[in-house]
C-alpha cells in the first residue's frame, strides 16, 4: 500500500485544544510523578473539580491527591495556576490538591498545591 504525501500539509485536521488538552496531560502528570512521586489512580469525572486522582504513599501513609491540569499555547502561566488551584480547591475526599499548568509558546510547566501561592 502507498500514501500519497504530498499534499499531507495541506490537510488541517488538528484538534488544537485537544493536542494542547492531550499534551499538558501528559506532561503535568509525568511532573507529577517525578517532582512528587505521585501514581495514578483514575481519571476523574467530569464535576469533581480534578482531571486526575493520585496517590503517594504507603499503608498508614498513603495519601490521595486530586490534579487539576492545563495547558495554554498563549497567555500568563500564573494566572491560569491561580484559576486551576482555585478550582482544585473544592475537591472533596481527598488528602491534597494540586494543580499544574503547561505552557506550549514559550515551553515551560508549574506544578503548585492549593497551600502553596504561586510567585
Amino acid at each position: 500500500m502507498e500514501i500519497d504525501l504530498d499534499h499531507l500539509h495541506e490537510m488541517d485536521q488538528h484538534d488544537d485544544k485537544r493536542i494542547t488538552e492531550d499534551g499538558a496531560e501528559a506532561v503535568a502528570l509525568a511532573l507529577a510523578y517525578q517532582a512528587r512521586g505521585f501514581t495514578v489512580l483514575r481519571r476523574m469525572m467530569q464535576g469533581e473539580h480534578s482531571d486526575w486522582q493520585l496517590e503517594c504513599g504507603e499503608g498508614p501513609n498513603r495519601q490521595i491527591v486530586a490534579l487539576e491540569v492545563s495547558g495554554t499555547d498563549h497567555g500568563s502561566v500564573p494566572s491560569r495556576m491561580t484559576e486551576k488551584l482555585a478550582q482544585v480547591a473544592k475537591s472533596i475526599d481527598v488528602d491534597q490538591r494540586w494543580a499544574c499548568v503547561v505552557g506550549f509558546a514559550r515551553p515551560q510547566a508549574a506544578l503548585h498545591s492549593v497551600e502553596r501561592v504561586p510567585g
